[in-house]
């Protein structure tokens, strides 16, 4: 099997060079083995993953106002000391993915939903906070 072209001229160039003038490096270019690679890596991580479809916002209400709107109120404005205003939006400045994982732990007062709630219903329920 033969090397590409390129790459060979692009060697024999860089042994030809004198020691003050740069080398060009060979131009970025999607072989097909870095695609299949790339496409193989995106399916696995797609068909391994936890989450099967986008996070819903009207599930979302539904498990809201039955696990969390006795501390955080009906409109996310905290009804107990300390507990974050989700109307302001502060509290949901992080990426869903730190939230999912700070419901699921815990925090101060309030208790780990690790499994009490599935990863997909608090994304649902994270969708749902940043509609209030």
């Amino acid at each position: 099997m033969s090397k590409p072209q390129s790459l060979t001229k692009y060697r024999m160039s860089a042994m030809a060079t004198d020691t003050h003038e740069r080398v060009k490096a060979p131009p970025l270019c999607a072989t097909p083995s870095l695609l299949v690679g790339l496409s193989m890596t995106l399916v696995l991580t797609f068909l391994w993953s936890p989450i099967t479809r986008a996070a819903d916002p009207a599930k979302g209400s539904a498990v809201y106002h039955s696990q969390c709107e006795s501390c955080h109120g009906t409109r996310g404005e905290g009804v107990m000391p300390g507990t974050p205003d989700l109307v302001r939006g502060n509290a949901l400045l992080q990426p869903d993915g730190g939230l999912l994982e700070m419901i699921k732990a815990g925090r101060n007062a309030m208790p780990s939903y690790n499994g009490l709630l599935s990863d997909m219903d608090i994304l649902d329920v994270i969708a749902y906070m940043r509609t209030l």
